[in-house]
């Protein structure tokens, strides 16, 4: 049985918003090169994102870059030994008054864009030399969601990472 970490990708409703939002792309005005990076811009944001999922005792995390699937990583869960948790403290008032609520703003935006990207939120499986990330997002549910399905998948003990 596959168990999907949180938020399962949905390639599917992906492509269908890649696919309006460059027919709008292509009936707007402007010149070609500005047209280009429209289209890498639109591909960036609807195709990318991080996939995890466990299977037959397997962990498999993949990176999808502009629909483009990098290198597939497969590791047997019995190699780890703990699940680490780091929570980062998110910009606050303090970026707003240092850097201006353009900087402030941009991070909360980039937060919840690409959350596998720079949420606060980060799960990792970890062994005595290593560690990998298996999840890193911005919402509450969805952490604890994903923190009891590797409990319960794999019995392991739960510790503060050392970036918290």
């Amino acid at each position: 049985m596959v168990h999907w970490i949180q938020p399962r990708p949905r390639p599917g409703i992906r492509l269908a918003v890649f696919a309006i939002l460059v027919a709008l792309l292509a009936i707007s005005p402007g010149r070609l090169p500005a047209k280009g990076v429209g289209l890498v811009t639109i591909a960036f944001l609807t195709g990318s994102y991080r996939r995890a999922f466990v299977e037959e005792e397997k962990l498999e995390t993949q990176l999808v870059i502009c629909f483009y699937p990098l290198r597939k990583r497969r590791v047997a869960l019995r190699k780890f030994s703990r699940i680490e948790v780091a929570i980062e403290e998110p910009s606050g008032w303090w970026v707003f008054f240092l850097f201006g609520p353009i900087q402030w703003l941009w991070n909360r935006i980039l937060d919840h864009v690409f959350p596998w990207f720079s949420g606060i939120y980060q799960i990792r499986l970890a062994a005595p030399n290593r560690s990998i990330l298996v999840w890193q997002g911005c919402s509450d549910e969805v952490y604890e969601q994903n923190l009891e399905l590797l409990r319960g998948l794999t019995g392991l003990e739960i510790a503060r990472g050392a970036d918290t």
